[in-house]
């Protein structure tokens, strides 16, 4: 069962760091996080 966990989170690690979405502007998750962040700060 822990393997199975710890698979789990190393996607959606690499899930959220890597992969570019069309919907978020060929961002990835994290980056388009960060983004909006940056803009409401503004």
């Amino acid at each position: 069962m822990e393997e199975v966990r710890a698979a789990a989170i190393a996607f959606k690690d690499r899930y959220n760091r890597h992969w570019r979405l069309e919907k978020l502007g060929f961002m990835s998750p994290l980056e388009a996080r960060q983004a909006r962040l940056l803009k409401q700060a503004a």
